[in-house]
C-alpha cells in the first residue's frame, strides 16, 4: 500500500525520471547500433547481445513511463510527455528494427563463410529470414509487453481499491477512537464523583463512629448508675433480712407483791427534799 501511494501519486514527478531514463538509455542505444555497424568479427556479436539487453530495459522504462502519465493531473503536462514518449517510442522501434538487423546480418554472414564460394546468394536468403525472425520476435515481445501492462494496470486497480479499503478502515478506526475517547472522559468523570461520594461517605462514617463512641460512653455510665442502684438495694435489703434474722432479749419477769399485813416499822419514808 505505501509502495502505491508513493509511486502513484502525480506529485512526485515520476514520470519525468522514467522520461530522462529513457532519453539516456536511447541514446546509448543510438551509439551502439552505430558501433554494430561499423565493427567486424566476433566483437559485433558481443555488441549486439549489450544492445539487445538495453533494448529490454528501454521497453520496461518506456512501459513505467505510460503507466506514470496516467496518473499525471495537469493536462498540458500529460499531453507534452506524451508525445515525448511516442517520438521515444517510434525511436526504440526503429533502434529495435536495426538491432534485430544486425543480429540477421551477424547470422548470415557466418553461414555464408562456411559454404565457400556460394555463401553470396544463400547469405541473401538468411538474411531475409532472420529479418523475419526478428519481426516475429519484436511482434511476441510486443505481446509480452501488453501482457505486462495489463497486468500493471490490473495490479494498479487492485492497489487503489486496498487504499480505498484502508482508508475507509481508517475513517471507521478514527471514528471509534474518538468514542472511546469520550468514553474515557466521561468516566474520569464519573471517578472523580465517585471519589467525592467516597470522601463524604468516608466523613459522614468517622462522625457516625464518634457519635457512637459518645453514645458508648453514655451508655457504660448508665448501666454504672443502675449497678450502683442495684447493689445499693441489694444491701438495703440484706441488711434488713439481718435484722429480722437477730434474737430478741428477754425481758426480766415483773415483782412479786409484797405480803398482806402492817407495814413493817422502820423510818418513815423519805418525803421530798427540802426546796
Amino acid at each position: 500500500i505505501g509502495f502505491c501511494l508513493n509511486r502513484c501519486s502525480p506529485s512526485m514527478g515520476d514520470h519525468k525520471y522514467f522520461y530522462d531514463d529513457l532519453q539516456d538509455l536511447v541514446q546509448e542505444l543510438n551509439a551502439d547500433v552505430e558501433a554494430i555497424n561499423s565493427s567486424r568479427g566476433g566483437g559485433r556479436q558481443d555488441k549486439i547481445q549489450q544492445a539487445s539487453d538495453k533494448m529490454k530495459r528501454a521497453k520496461k522504462v518506456l512501459h513505467q513511463l505510460k503507466i506514470e502519465l496516467r496518473s499525471v493531473d495537469n493536462p498540458d503536462e500529460k499531453k507534452d510527455y506524451e508525445k515525448r514518449a511516442a517520438a521515444l517510442d517510434k525511436e526504440i522501434r526503429g533502434i529495435n528494427q536495426a538491432i534485430a538487423n544486425a543480429k540477421a546480418d551477424a547470422a548470415g554472414g557466418g553461414g555464408g563463410g562456411g559454404g565457400g564460394g556460394g555463401g553470396g546468394g544463400g547469405g541473401d536468403d538468411e538474411g531475409t529470414s532472420g529479418r523475419d525472425d526478428g519481426k516475429r520476435q519484436a511482434r511476441k515481445k510486443k505481446d509480452e509487453i501488453n501482457a505486462i501492462q495489463d497486468d500493471s494496470l490490473a495490479s494498479l486497480q487492485r492497489s487503489k481499491k486496498i487504499v480505498q479499503d484502508t482508508e475507509e478502515i481508517a475513517r471507521d478506526s478514527e471514528q471509534t477512537l474518538y468514542r472511546q475517547t469520550e468514553d474515557l472522559v466521561r468516566i474520569k468523570d464519573d471517578l472523580s464523583t465517585l471519589r467525592g461520594n467516597i470522601d463524604r461517605a468516608k466523613r459522614e462514617m468517622n462522625a457516625f463512629v464518634r457519635r457512637m463512641m459518645s453514645d458508648k460512653l453514655i451508655l457504660a455510665g448508665l448501666f454504672l448508675v443502675l449497678v450502683g442502684l442495684i447493689v445499693l438495694i441489694v444491701l438495703k435489703v440484706v441488711n434488713k433480712f439481718k435484722k429480722k434474722k437477730e434474737p430478741v432479749p428477754a425481758t426480766p419477769p415483773p415483782p412479786s407483791p409484797p405480803p398482806a399485813g402492817p407495814p413493817p416499822a422502820g423510818p418513815p419514808p423519805a418525803g421530798p427534799p427540802p426546796p
